[in-house]
C-alpha cells in the first residue's frame, strides 16, 4: 500500500484492509472485485490485483510468506523494493530498501547529480555495509524518513541530519540543486462519457485491460467533440436542448491528465448488451462495483441530480 502513497493515505486503508483479510486464506478467497471495491480510492490497482494473486499462490501451496529474500522476488508484483521491506521490516533480514527519498539522501552524501544503473550498483554496495541483522528494518525505517522529514525535495533542514558532517552537497552547499531535477511535462488528455440512465439504472462497463483493469467504467469517446452526435440528436428531437452535463472532472495518473466530461442520457428502453459492452446497475447496488475515485465522484454528482425533479435529459429512442 505504501508503494508511491503516503503514510497519511494509507493508515485507513490498512486498517480496513487488515479487518477484511486478517489472513492469506481469507484473502485467497476474496473475489478481486471484493479485493478491488475494499482498495478503492487508493490507485495503482495493479497492487491489489499482485497482492490477491500472491495470496492465492500461497495458500493453494499451502505456506505462508516466505522470509526469503529471492522466494520473495517469485511472488506476483514483489520486485526488488518489496522484497527488501519484507525481508528486512517483517523478519529482519540484511536486505538495504532503496526508494526515492534513500536516492536523494546518497545523491546528496556522494554529490551524485543524477540516478542510474551505476549508482544503483554504488548504493547498493555502500548500504550492504551499514545495515545489519536483526535491526535492519529499523535502519531501512529510519533511511525512509530521514528522507521524508530531513533530507525533503526542497529545503531539506540539513542542521538536523546525521549525514551532514559525510555529505559532499551539503559542504559545497548545493543541497537544492542535488539530485538535478527531471523534467515531468504532463500529458493532458480529453475524454467524453456517455452516461446512459434507464429508470433506476446506468449503464457501465468492466475494463478488462490497461491502469483500471477489473474496475467499472463509463462508456467513452475520445476528446470533447461531440459534434456528429449533437447534429443527429438534433434531427431527431425539435426539442433537443441537449444532455445533461455533469461538471468536467480530473482524473491524474503516471504522466497524464484525463479531463473526463460527463454527460448524461435518459433512455426509453434499456440496450440489449453483451458481457463485453457492459450491463445496466440498479444505482441502489453501484456500492458493490469497484471504481476508481473519480468516477465514483461522477456517480454521486449523478445520483444528486436524478433526486431534483426538474432534471431535464433528452431522450434517445
Amino acid at each position: 500500500m505504501l508503494q508511491q502513497t503516503t503514510i497519511a493515505a494509507v493508515r485507513d486503508y490498512y486498517t480496513a484492509w487488515m479487518k477484511r483479510f486478517p489472513t492469506i486464506n481469507s484473502l485467497a478467497q476474496a473475489s478481486e472485485q471484493e479485493v478491488l471495491r475494499q482498495w478503492e480510492g487508493l490507485g495503482y490497482y495493479s497492487r491489489a490485483r499482485n497482492i490477491h494473486k500472491s495470496a492465492q499462490v500461497l495458500d493453494a501451496a499451502g505456506t505462508e510468506l516466505p522470509k526469503d529474500y529471492k522466494e520473495l522476488l517469485k511472488l506476483p508484483g514483489i520486485g526488488p523494493y518489496t522484497a527488501a521491506a519484507i525481508s528486512s521490516i517483517a523478519f529482519g533480514l540484511p536486505h538495504p530498501v532503496i526508494d526515492g527519498n534513500i536516492k536523494r539522501i546518497l545523491c546528496r552524501i556522494f554529490l551524485w547529480p543524477k540516478w542510474n544503473k551505476e549508482r544503483e550498483t554504488q548504493a547498493s554496495a555502500c548500504l550492504d555495509k551499514w545495515i545489519k541483522p536483526g535491526p535492519a528494518g529499523d535502519f531501512n525505517e529510519a533511511m525512509m524518513e530521514l528522507g521524508q522529514k530531513i533530507c525533503t525535495k526542497s529545503s531539506p533542514q540539513c542542521g538536523q541530519c546525521p549525514f551532514n558532517s559525510l555529505c559532499l552537497a551539503h559542504k559545497e552547499n548545493r543541497q537544492n540543486e542535488i539530485p538535478e531535477a527531471t523534467s515531468s511535462r504532463q500529458i493532458i488528455k480529453k475524454t467524453c462519457l456517455i452516461i446512459c440512465v434507464h429508470h433506476n439504472h446506468i449503464l457501465m462497463t468492466e475494463k478488462k485491460q490497461g491502469l483500471l483493469k477489473g474496475l467499472w467504467v463509463f462508456p467513452a469517446l475520445q476528446g470533447h467533440e461531440l459534434s456528429p452526435v449533437l447534429e443527429w440528436l438534433k434531427k431527431h428531437d425539435a426539442d433537443f436542448k441537449g444532455p445533461l452535463v455533469l461538471k468536467i472532472q480530473n482524473h491524474l495518473y503516471t504522466k497524464y491528465k484525463d479531463q473526463l466530461l460527463p454527460l448524461v442520457f435518459r433512455l426509453e428502453s434499456t440496450i440489449s448488451l453483451n458481457e463485453e459492452k457492459g450491463c445496466w446497475i440498479p444505482l441502489d447496488k453501484i456500492g458493490d462495483f469497484p471504481m476508481a475515485s473519480v468516477y465514483r465522484k461522477i456517480v454521486g454528482e449523478l445520483e444528486k441530480c436524478l433526486e431534483k425533479k426538474n432534471t431535464r435529459f433528452i431522450c434517445l429512442p
